[in-house]
């Protein structure tokens, strides 16, 4: 597996250059988030957005941009407010980067298990 850390988390230690900074922003304008991707920039850190508008400010910033559908895509829906479809594209998405690098290595469902929180 990777080593991984939450930003804002207390263990989380300082970024640098080597590290990979994943940002997800369905505008790629949230303001926190640009403070993030231009500190990971200036530590030497790679950063990686996923977005639904890849002209933005992160996007500008970031070395590598993966666009998850766009404005027309993610149109208002009743019941799924608030950038949900966007949200929910990219939970789909991650899951399946997880599944072809656990198919990729190799990694067997015991060790999955055995590096998942127990503590719950």
């Amino acid at each position: 597996g990777y080593t991984v850390y939450v930003q804002g988390e207390i263990s989380t230690p300082s970024i640098r250059e080597g590290d990979l900074l994943i940002v997800i922003s369905g505008s790629g304008e949230t303001t926190q988030l640009v403070s993030f991707t231009n500190k990971a920039k200036s530590e030497g850190a790679k950063v990686v957005l996923i977005c639904s508008k890849s002209s933005s400010t992160i996007g500008d910033l970031a070395d590598q941009t993966i666009q998850i559908g766009n404005d027309d895509s993610f149109a208002p829906t009743k019941g799924m407010p608030m950038g949900t479809m966007f949200e929910l594209s990219t939970l789909i998405f991650l899951e399946a980067i997880v599944s072809h690098l656990i198919h990729e290595k190799g990694i067997p469902e015991e060790e999955m298990r055995y590096r998942h929180a127990n503590m719950e």
